[in-house]
Parts: structure tokens; C-alpha cells; sequence
């Protein structure tokens, strides 16, 4: 696979309905291309029998009657994949959102695509002055670096952030 410059690259951000990986319930994605936002994509997903824990609820306000209505991820899959074609993937807490998005791949017996990905923990960690204790949490981080993050734990506001 041919690789842009890491100028160029794509952030994701996932939610979920509950602590079940495969529990997709929103993603947003933005494309950055030489060090700009060029497009950005959000999604609800209907997580399998549209189900949530009132504990994911709490935390990104998303529930049954918001994805009631909304496409189960193999359509939202369609529209995703082509963000994921020759470019690097960076997300926030990269272990949960590669883990999302394996698990909800896996789910719905979907193949997963070949594409590197990076974590913008420790690539914000390399810029971090020492001595200066920042947590490792997107909203911490927006704050050290002053990135605006309106409306933490809604995905596209989170992968816009980590952008």
C-alpha cells in the first residue's frame, strides 16, 4: 500500500452503546490533507437491538431515540471505507476506537482494511515541555494545546479535535 505524507491523514472517533465493542453507536471522521481539514463525515449508527447502558448514555448523550431511525454499520461501513483508502488513520485512545472498529467489523462479518494507524496520545506526548504533567484524556490534551473542543464525546467534535 502507497502512503500519503503524514501531512495528510484521517481522524476517527468512535461512541458506543455500551462497554460492547461492537456497540458502534456514532463515528466521526475528518480528513485532513497537507495539514488541512478538508471534509468531515458524522454518523449515528443503530447499535444491535438499538440497545445502551444508561452509563454510555451519561457520557455522550446518545440514546435509542436518537439511532431509532439510523443505518445498522454495514451501511455506514459504505460510506466510511473510502476514508480509510491509502492514508494513515489517527485517533485519540487509538486502542479503543481500532478495538470499535474491529469488533463492529468482525460483528456484521465484514473484512477488515489494511491501513496503518497512529495514536494522537502518544504523538501529542512528544510535544508536551517537560515537567509539564498533562493527563493523556482528548479534553486534557485539548487544553495543554489550546484546540478548541466544543462538545467533548460527540465524534465528530472528538476526531476534529484529534485532528
Amino acid at each position: 500500500m502507497e502512503f500519503v505524507k503524514y501531512s495528510s491523514f484521517v481522524s476517527i472517533d468512535f461512541e458506543t452503546a455500551t462497554s460492547a465493542y461492537f456497540s458502534a453507536c456514532a463515528v466521526g471522521l475528518v480528513k485532513v490533507e497537507k495539514n488541512q481539514i478538508v471534509s468531515e463525515d458524522y454518523f449515528l449508527i443503530q447499535p444491535p437491538d438499538n440497545f445502551y447502558s444508561e452509563k454510555n448514555i451519561e457520557i455522550h448523550g446518545i440514546t435509542p431515540q436518537d439511532t431509532l431511525n439510523s443505518d445498522f454499520f454495514p451501511a455506514v461501513w459504505e460510506k466510511m471505507k473510502p476514508y480509510f483508502e491509502n492514508t494513515y488513520i489517527v485517533a485519540h485512545n487509538a486502542n479503543f476506537d481500532m478495538s470499535v472498529l474491529k469488533a463492529t467489523l468482525d460483528y456484521y462479518n465484514l473484512s477488515i482494511p489494511d491501513f496503518l494507524y497512529f495514536d494522537s496520545i502518544s504523538i501529542s506526548g512528544l510535544c508536551i515541555k517537560d515537567g509539564d504533567s498533562v493527563g493523556r484524556k482528548l479534553d486534557e490534551r485539548c487544553k495543554y494545546f489550546n484546540i478548541p473542543l466544543s462538545e467533548h464525546h460527540n465524534a465528530l467534535c472528538d476526531a476534529r479535535a484529534c485532528a
